[in-house]
């Protein structure tokens, strides 16, 4: 949703739609008729949450408290401990060096999937990772990883033996070559995006800080990671305040 205003007027378009298609007039702030509209509109979660916010805005409180998208959890240490132990357990060098790329990019730099693979050597300097419309500080032992295993020429900073990197299971392919027994399943870049930017909170970094770095540009996108560190905002409300 781009604004408040625009959340707003598609709040109060849902519940006016609903009302036609059941013949009852608009009866001001009936909060059972936008309750009904929420719940048989068949949206996505995070939407109905705002929605709901919207709602409430105008006076009409339905009652209910959609909490959105849940997102992907973050990895603890341990987890992350074991995705690099099967990253450096892969026999083939060039394989092993592509794995600890993927995962220092992702985990020390928040790269997204597409972000990872549209990446060239001259992205890289000491320290720092350029990303679409951001440079990103990469904190050891990132930074040491991502240093040591990337290559210094090439057409790409990450890619790994003849596959096609334009299929769809290109990333997820090699993720599931690196499982090991005991391994917290295949190593998964949202989880590992969802690391770095709860990190970020964690520190205690600015809404606009952490915005800028995970290249985000809506503050409400970032309650699916700050619900999963203790004291930070857990509504889209608080996050609205934390970001003035």
């Amino acid at each position: 949703m781009s604004s408040p205003h625009s959340a707003r007027a598609g709040a109060r378009a849902l519940v006016e739609r609903y009302a036609e298609l059941i013949g009852e007039p608009t009866r001001g702030s009936d909060p059972f008729l936008g309750a009904q509209a929420l719940k048989r509109s068949g949206l996505r979660p995070s939407t109905l949450g705002t929605y709901a916010w919207a709602l409430r805005q105008e006076g009409i409180d339905t009652g209910t408290r959609h909490r959105g998208s849940p997102g992907s959890l973050c990895y603890d240490p341990d987890q992350l401990a074991c995705h690099l132990l099967a990253a450096k357990a892969l026999a083939d060098p060039a394989r092993r060096a592509a794995a600890l790329v993927m995962i220092a990019a992702a985990v020390g730099a928040g790269a997204r999937p597409g972000e990872l693979l549209a990446l060239v050597p001259r992205d890289l300097s000491p320290g720092l990772l350029r990303l679409p419309g951001r440079m990103v500080p990469i904190a050891d032992p990132w930074a040491g990883i991502i240093g040591a295993n990337a290559p210094t020429r090439g057409e790409h900073l990450f890619s790994y033996g003849s596959a096609k990197r334009t299929r769809r299971s290109y990333l997820s392919d090699f993720s599931a070559r690196m499982t090991r027994p005991g391994s917290p399943g295949p190593f998964s870049l949202p989880r590992a995006r969802a690391t770095y930017i709860c990190a970020l909170i964690q520190e205690g970094r600015s809404a606009n800080e952490v915005m800028y770095l995970g290249g985000i540009a809506e503050v409400e996108s970032l309650l699916r990671y700050s619900r999963q560190v203790p004291g930070a905002p857990g509504t889209k409300a608080e996050l609205r305040r934390w970001a003035r």
